[in-house]
């Protein structure tokens, strides 16, 4: 009779760590198609990860995650009830909605044809006494302000630079932000998910983005680099331990936010003699005047 009462015990124990444990697979709502590197948090707990290449990731803990938030570039974020997983069923599948938000064109007064163009970058990609800043965990997002000292709206952006010393090969996510009301990334200024693979050695990141068509607002920008690691089969993510180059910086216009997953972006800043550490990102662009 013991035994028997043990073995039931066992059977409970094992049922209840396998309802603690499910999948989440994201999918795009038109094509079915899954969404890879989507950000999926507890919506109260900075915990979470990315969906791997078939749209999936393992939620571990159910009991202290009843919902999550489903997220990433280019589609509208979605909170999921937990709690309606039906009983015996290990997956739950999302469907993302493309997001229609209207960027704005790029309106540059001179004619570009006869437009004088003075290609030139911006920020601190080339920073001189550069120190080598290691990020943290897989999920950390940095990012840099870039003011627009003259206020023009004749800047067209071109390329995304940032400094780096990739230690292992590894998947990077890269954005540019408007500055909020409050000085922090604003909206997006690319609808797209800007998902590229770092070969290890590689020093540099150079992403065109001139399709875009986009022109430097009048309040600046920031410009952004989220490590996303190595996503290997069985849902296994490597952390690589990123590094980014950066140097000490004085300016008062060197402001960097950072944030893990899809929480909320918290000023970094080191009340040090030298001034802050500021990540060697920058932008290439174009101005153009009669």
């Amino acid at each position: 009779m013991k035994t028997l009462i043990f073995y039931f015990f066992l059977q409970f124990i094992f049922l209840d760590l396998v309802a603690q444990s499910k999948y989440i697979k994201v999918l795009d709502n038109t094509t079915k198609r899954p969404i890879e590197y989507c950000t999926i948090t507890c919506s109260n707990d900075a915990k979470g990860g990315f969906t791997n290449i078939d749209g999936l990731l393992k939620i571990t803990d159910l009991k202290d995650c009843a919902s999550i938030t489903v997220n990433t570039i280019g589609y509208k974020k979605r909170i999921v009830d937990l709690t309606k997983l039906q009983l015996g069923l290990d997956t739950l599948y999302c469907l993302l909605t493309k997001d229609t938000i209207q960027l704005n064109e790029i309106k540059i007064t001179p004619n570009k044809d006869k437009a004088k163009k003075v290609f030139y970058n911006l920020g601190h990609f080339k920073a001189k006494n550069e120190i080598y800043n290691r990020t943290g965990d897989i999920g950390r997002t940095d990012a840099l302000y870039i003011p627009n000292l003259n206020k023009s709206l004749n800047i067209k952006i071109e390329k995304l630079l940032y400094s780096i010393d990739a230690t292992e090969s590894a998947k990077v996510r890269l954005h540019i932000y408007t500055s909020s009301n409050l000085k922090t990334p604003g909206t997006p200024l690319i609808n797209d998910d800007l998902v590229i693979k770092v070969e290890k050695g590689a020093k540099k990141i150079v992403a065109d983005v001139s399709k875009y068509n986009l022109i430097m607002p009048e309040d600046g920008l920031f410009i952004s680099l989220q490590w996303l690691g190595e996503i290997k089969a069985m849902n296994k993510t490597k952390n690589i331990n990123p590094i980014i180059k950066s140097h000490w910086d004085k300016d008062f216009n060197s402001v960097t936010f950072f944030k893990f997953l899809d929480g909320n972006w918290e000023k970094r800043y080191f009340k040090s003699k030298n001034g802050n550490i500021i990540p060697n990102f920058g932008i290439s662009v174009i101005e153009y005047s009669k």
